[in-house]
């Protein structure tokens, strides 16, 4: 009989096989009106409804195909790693437990172990960067300011274009957003968040207005590792480092972080599963690639040999080409 920690383990890599169905919307027929937010979070309430993390909302109130309007919105390349899932955690009550398994030490100064690690990125934590794929481009909108808890917007290769172009002037942009509610499929038979994947699709670019801004914005370089010392829960692990999502000097810090701390854990043995960020791969040595995704180019014999007991191919079905 499998443990919960096994499945668990087993669960963290199924997520990461899904980042590809980003691309993959379907959507209903438009709905009358529309919906205006200055808020991730109080989208976030109308569309998650019960599943929100403040148990006094009661129901959903956006759907499927209905039109919204993001006002005064920070834009990014990145986005979270799965939308929503910021959103049904109770941080407050989660960094609690979290704090309890903190350490320092001289390389890592004062960290959470790899308990707290893997609760608060279980939690919600996390971000990734996609490049465009079949004509199609992702990005995350925030009024906050953190990319995990970010509404991802999906948009086709003239839109991009121009915000590519506006990137390029502008480190950091502001916009208003007009869109349709859209749905990210999920697949697999291991998934439990039981949170509806919805993305933000827009459909021209008059939909969009760009502003300067002077937002500061946060994001978290995260990993799955294998630790080949340990077995069943402990066998692998997540790690995550907060990162400036626009200083490159603060990624390249964040991931050398990750990487000693999966060294300081695992005797020097460890070595990333995963990464995160598909434009400019952090970690040489990881086994599944975000690209390698992307491109349905995964090495199931490496990734299978994780788990033997568990073949990936059959768990993940790509549906998104």
């Amino acid at each position: 009989m499998r443990s919960r920690e096994f499945i668990s383990g087993v669960k963290w890599i199924c997520d990461y096989l899904e980042i590809p169905n980003y691309l993959m919307v379907r959507y209903k027929s438009i709905t009358q009106g529309e919906n205006k937010f200055d808020s991730e979070k109080q989208f976030w309430a109308h569309l998650l409804g019960a599943k929100f993390y403040d148990r006094g909302i009661k129901k959903q109130k956006l759907y499927e195909g209905d039109i919204v309007i993001l006002k005064s919105f920070q834009l990014s390349p990145w986005v979270s790693r799965l939308p929503g899932l910021y959103w049904i955690s109770d941080w407050q009550q989660l960094e609690k437990i979290a704090k309890k398994h903190q350490k320092d030490s001289k390389c890592l100064n004062l960290h959470y172990e790899p308990w707290g690690k893997s609760l608060l990125v279980n939690g919600g934590l996390g971000s990734i960067r996609l490049d465009s794929h079949d004509g199609i481009s992702v990005y995350g909108a925030t009024s906050s300011g953190i990319i995990d808890a970010s509404i991802p917007i999906l948009c086709k290769e003239k839109i991009a274009a121009k915000l590519t172009r506006e990137f390029r002037e502008n480190e950091s942009l502001e916009v208003d957003i007009r869109g349709t509610i859209r749905r990210i499929p999920y697949t697999y038979q291991f998934y439990s968040a039981n949170i509806p994947r919805y993305c933000v699709w827009i459909d021209t670019i008059f939909d969009v207005k760009t502003y300067t801004s002077d937002f500061s914005l946060s994001g978290n370089a995260w990993v799955v590792y294998r630790n080949p010392r340990e077995e069943y829960e402990k066998a692998c692990g997540y790690c995550y480092s907060p990162f400036n999502p626009i200083d490159e000097k603060s990624l390249i810090k964040s991931t050398d972080w990750i990487l000693n701390f999966i060294d300081y854990y695992t005797k020097g043995d460890g070595f990333p599963i995963t990464d995160f960020d598909e434009l400019t791969p952090r970690f040489r040595n990881s086994i599944v690639p975000i690209k390698s995704l992307m491109t349905e180019e995964v090495d199931y014999i490496k990734l299978n040999g994780l788990f033997k007991e568990i073949d990936y191919r059959e768990q993940y079905q790509p549906i998104w080409r």
